[in-house]
């Protein structure tokens, strides 16, 4: 599988298509560790993020998104901070509106970025307490997450 929709290796900021698509900092930052534990290419995965965040913000009619986290297994309830194990995911914040997504994908580490698919996308409104919007979401993701 080709991903075509992602920036030039160097660029965390720009547009693809008409949606202009962000790293958060942090994000940045941990791209390289991302990459060592998914035991994947850096720029690859960069770049996998970004097409899996741009086609989110495609299908959910977005002019933007913010990615906030590339491939990670981990959750942050943003009530208490408490950390936990989640399902491989992508976290993305999308314009307008801020909705926030977890782009669920079937990763494991060391898996070709080639067979890697979205199984699920578990969108929550802003305010929403954490609670995707079934209206919004599509395919196999958890109930509730922060």
């Amino acid at each position: 599988m080709s991903f075509p929709n992602h920036l030039p290796a160097n660029l965390y900021q720009g547009t693809i298509g008409d949606i202009t698509v962000r790293w958060k900092a942090s994000a940045i930052a941990r791209l390289p560790e991302d990459a060592r534990l998914a035991e994947v290419d850096e720029v690859a995965l960069k770049g996998v993020t970004e097409h899996f965040a741009h086609a989110c913000a495609f299908r959910l009619g977005k002019t933007g998104v913010q990615i906030m986290g590339s491939f990670h297994n981990i959750t942050v309830d943003t009530a208490n901070g408490q950390v936990s194990a989640h399902a491989c995911h992508i976290t993305v914040l999308m314009v307008p509106g801020q909705p926030k997504a977890h782009i669920y994908i079937n990763h494991s580490p060391g898996m070709a970025l080639d067979h890697v698919i979205v199984v699920g996308e578990s969108v929550v409104l802003k305010n929403a307490g954490g609670i995707p919007d079934p209206t919004l979401s599509m395919g196999t993701y958890p109930a509730v997450y922060r």
